[in-house]
């Protein structure tokens, strides 16, 4: 154990524990509070006292903030939202936030003049590809369209099956929204279609990163 700085008195060490207990609650940091008081009194005698007394200054304090921008708790905490929505996001089945909405198939043999009209018309961003029978062979998005849209002559020669995206990556309708979410991160999109496990290539629905968090928040409260 060091020794004690000469002229440091039991006050002095007292006015330091008192510091280190109200920083405590003050500022949520029992541990880091609890060290620093030590490291000013060098000594650590009163170790247990002190954390006895950080201890309840934060649950009396649990709702005074030092800092104007600190948050009230972890879970209010943007650093650790992440680490709470996972365990909910992993309970929560995908058809449960699904919207409602019209979704906008596209012919695979649509010219690609009439592909964007259709784009155009729509709020969405993302369009399922599907041949005669219905079933999805690929997706085409805003991005594919704008990719080609000034060559020309494009409008007599290519067709929608052309601008598609093949091997569609799609959520199924009971995968948990954090599967989903973890797809959309793998291929970094924020909309996948959304199939029955027993008919993949018949689309449902889509889902998008927005229908996610707006889930969560709203089963949340927060």
């Amino acid at each position: 154990m060091r020794s004690r700085p000469a002229g440091w008195s039991t006050p002095t060490r007292s006015f330091s524990w008192g510091l280190g207990g109200f920083f405590a609650g003050v500022a949520k940091v029992p541990i880091a509070s609890i060290i620093m008081a030590c490291e000013m009194s060098a000594s650590y005698t009163l170790l247990v006292p002190l954390m006895i007394v950080s201890s309840i200054s934060c649950l009396l304090l649990r709702n005074v903030n030092l800092f104007e921008k600190q948050q009230i708790s972890r879970i209010a905490s943007p650093a650790h939202l992440t680490e709470f929505a996972r365990g909910m996001l992993e309970k929560i089945r995908v058809h449960e936030a699904v919207r409602e909405q019209t979704i906008t198939l596209i012919p695979e043999h649509m010219p690609f003049g009439d592909l964007v009209k259709t784009v155009t018309r729509s709020e969405a961003s993302h369009f399922p590809v599907v041949d005669r029978e219905g079933r999805m062979t690929g997706i085409v998005s805003i991005n594919d369209i704008r990719a080609v849209l000034f060559e020309e002559t494009v409008d007599q020669l290519i067709v929608a099956r052309d601008v598609a995206t093949p091997n569609v990556v799609r959520v199924h309708w009971n995968d948990t929204l954090q599967q989903a979410l973890d797809k959309m991160a793998a291929i970094n999109v924020d909309e996948l279609p959304v199939a029955y496990e027993e008919r993949p290539d018949e689309i449902v629905a889509m889902v998008s990163k927005r229908d996610i968090v707006d889930y969560y928040y709203g089963r949340s409260g927060a």
